[in-house]
């Protein structure tokens, strides 16, 4: 079944992390941080990628390499699309601000966002003391998986899909919801009242904007007669924007409002000292929750 491909393809990627973290912390006090980090990233690569076909062909046989192929293709898209929005998005706020935005890193500093990965995949990763650990360290992985297995079940043709559901629209919506577990695990996990506090803020927007995401969600079903993501889109006669103007504009607001861009940061607390969920993280576990 590709389920078993996905789920082979997440534990993969847990893997590489967890040997990453392991290697990196060993070979760093061995080697040195200027050999370390490097040595640490290649073998973590290999072993993820390895327990990814290894935990695929155990569970599919040789069909497996089909979905691998497809879950890597889908991967290697989405990171250049969000690097890709990611530099526009600097660009155009530096042309708002009177500045230029990223020019150093490449050509017009289109490798800017993976510089800045690279750096905060480098980064000294700070464990505070009094964490729960285990808390601690799964709360990155329950906001980060659940948006990428999002986007299995999306159609980008009616055959370009890695898994065609039947309820792939109920799919997309349950698993939306779970990355606010991973904000309310983070500033538990974290043991410090300012995370849990913002924690707690962070799940009350989520929430909230939640609903009228799913009410509208539900609309479309009831117009196409399904489920199934395929059909949903099959069935756009007309458009659904054209019949209900309102949902469009309702979905619009609570999509900026779920990723907290502006106005609805509210629980990033960029402006403040202290706050979010993710005050006492750094590095790469803190630039998974984003």
């Amino acid at each position: 079944m590709p389920e078993v491909a996905v789920l082979a393809f997440v534990a993969g990627v847990v893997l590489a992390v967890g040997v990453f973290a392991w290697l990196a912390l060993t070979l760093v006090q061995a080697l040195g941080a200027e050999w370390g980090w490097g040595i640490g990233l290649g073998l973590a690569g290999l072993v993820g990628a390895g327990g990814v076909v290894i935990l695929a062909l155990v569970g599919l046989g040789w069909q497996a390499l089909a979905y691998i192929g497809g879950l890597f293709a889908l991967a290697t898209f989405l990171s250049l699309v969000t690097f890709a929005l990611v530099w526009l998005e600097r660009k155009y706020l530096g042309r708002l601000q009177q500045r230029l935005g990223p020019t150093r890193v490449g050509p017009f500093g289109l490798l800017q966002p993976v510089a800045d990965a690279v750096k905060l995949l480098l980064k000294e990763d700070i464990l505070p003391a009094w964490a729960d650990k285990v808390v601690y360290w799964t709360a990155p992985l329950i906001a980060f998986v659940p948006a990428f297995m999002v986007w299995v079940a999306v159609p980008f043709s009616r055959d370009l899909v890695i898994r065609n559901m039947d309820l792939g629209l109920l799919y997309v919506i349950a698993f939306s919801v779970l990355g606010i577990t991973g904000l309310l695990v983070a500033g538990w996990g974290s043991a410090n009242k300012y995370g849990v506090l913002g924690s707690l803020r962070s799940a009350a927007q989520l929430i909230s904007y939640e609903i009228p995401l799913v009410v509208v969600a539900l609309t479309i079903a009831m117009l196409a007669g399904s489920l199934n993501l395929v059909e949903v889109v099959e069935k756009q006669r007309p458009i659904y924007a054209l019949v209900q103007p309102l949902g469009l504009f309702i979905f619009l607001l609570a999509g900026l409002a779920e990723v907290g861009r502006t106005p609805f940061d509210i629980y990033h607390a960029e402006s403040e000292v202290v706050g979010g969920p993710f005050v006492e993280y750094s590095g790469a576990h803190w630039a998974a929750f984003y």
